[in-house]
Order: C-alpha cells, then sequence, then structure tokens
C-alpha cells in the first residue's frame, strides 16, 4: 500500500510512495505515528497487505508489518 522512510529528528516524511490514490498518511512521527487512512473502500479490496518502511536511525534497517483488513457494510 505505502512504502516510507521513518524520519530523524521528528521531521514529518518527506518520502511516501503511494500506490494506490486512496492512501493518505496520517501518521506523526512525533508521536512515533505511522499511520495511513485508507479512502473508498471497497470489498474488492479485502485482504492481507504489507507495508515497508526504514528508520535512518537504525542504518536504514527495514520494517514491515502485515495486517489484514476485512471490509463490512456500514
Amino acid at each position: 500500500v505505502a512504502d516510507s522512510v521513518i524520519p530523524t529528528d521528528h521531521v514529518e516524511p518527506n518520502k511516501v510512495n503511494v500506490y494506490r490514490e486512496r492512501v493518505e498518511y496520517v501518521g506523526s512521527s512525533k508521536e512515533n505515528n505511522i499511520s495511513i487512512l485508507l479512502w473508498n473502500v471497497t470489498f474488492e479490496d479485502a485482504g492481507v497487505y504489507t507495508c515497508f518502511g526504514k528508520n535512518p536511525k537504525e542504518k536504514g534497517k527495514n520494517h514491515s508489518a502485515i495486517f489484514t483488513l476485512y471490509v463490512v457494510e456500514e
């Protein structure tokens, strides 16, 4: 969904590669929050996703998070 670099010194990331127009970075490095918001989710979007990030303070160590998106009716 997204690929980003975790910034140093509490600076918001300037590199967030969004692979779909419906993904927005809404996190705050000041609060150690690396969050994304998914817009206009459909039932077809349900599935397993992986987010990747690098932390320069850890010499560019790669991090990833795997999550399952369940889509339900309102």
